[in-house]
């Protein structure tokens, strides 16, 4: 039995999937609800909007992916999600295996957790497993469900074991010391906040960025011709000329004059036109 608010049975709970980017919580709600709309994608921030479907294995459940969110810029996405869970429904965190403690410390600093009813996704299964021993390590110090899948395949076993999960939902009641004790990640995590999300750096940066992407390779053409041109000019063009006043004005006309071959490159056309006249 969920330990949640009374409701009456016709009622759907609601339980909300709530992480950062590119955790797996979209490939996680489309295993669960089977919504077409929530197909898994590599590329970040795809969910921009809250995505609501029942739960195909247990119609009591409804589940709504947040989109992912992103505390370093000021995000209506991410504003979105915190405006929903200040609402009462289960919240279902994702979080990546590799970066268990870190990405929970971070949701617990953001986010206001207490006293909420609070299951935990650890994905990327695939990538890291902790050990009996780290589980119930975790499972001790959070003292809230928690199980390890990989979102992007996950069988009706699997899919079963996150609805166990949901359903013994309890209230939160972790401080920031505990998680200091949750087992460390695999291997050390050290994230840049990405610059061009500043709020205003970041602007500048960009429109600097893309401005040197049109301007800095008319520049390099500027100087490569800078360069050239002399060289140029002093083994070809010198040596053409002065061979050009040594031939009959005739021939020089044929080769540079105003319809000469050199001058009009040489094209069969203006062969034409020549033989012609």
């Amino acid at each position: 039995m969920l330990e949640c608010v009374q409701s009456s049975s016709s009622r759907p709970i609601d339980v909300l999937l709530v992480g950062c980017e590119s955790v797996g919580k979209s490939g996680l709600f489309r295993h669960l609800t089977g919504e077409k709309r929530a197909l898994t994608s590599n590329v970040k921030g795809s969910t921009i909007a809250a995505l609501t479907a029942p739960c195909k294995l247990n119609s009591k459940l409804r589940l709504t992916d947040l989109p992912g969110l992103q505390f370093d810029m000021d995000s209506k996405s991410t504003q979105l999600t915190l405006d929903r869970i200040e609402q009462e429904q289960i919240l279902l965190l994702v979080v990546k295996a590799t970066e268990l403690k870190e990405e929970l410390t971070l949701l617990q600093k953001e986010l206001n957790l207490k006293g909420k009813k609070v299951a935990i996704v650890a994905t990327h299964q695939d990538k890291y497993l902790p050990s009996n021993a780290e589980q119930n390590r975790v499972h001790e110090l959070l003292q809230v469900p928690v199980v390890w899948i990989n979102a992007r395949r996950m069988n009706q076993a699997e899919q079963e074991k996150v609805i166990t999960c949901i359903e013994h939902a309890k209230t939160w009641a972790v401080t920031a010391s505990i998680l200091h004790f949750l087992p460390s990640s695999p291997n050390p995590v050290n994230k840049l906040i990405p610059i061009l999300r500043l709020r205003v750096i970041g602007p500048i940066l960009a429109c600097l960025m893309i401005l040197a992407m049109f301007a800095l390779p008319v520049y390099v053409a500027y100087l490569f011709v800078s360069w050239l041109e002399p060289i140029t000019e002093q083994y070809l063009l010198t040596p053409i000329t002065a061979w050009l006043e040594q031939i009959p004005a005739f021939l020089a006309k044929i080769l540079v004059g105003d319809y000469g071959l050199i001058t009009l490159a040489g094209t069969p056309s203006s062969g034409r036109f020549l033989l012609s006249s």
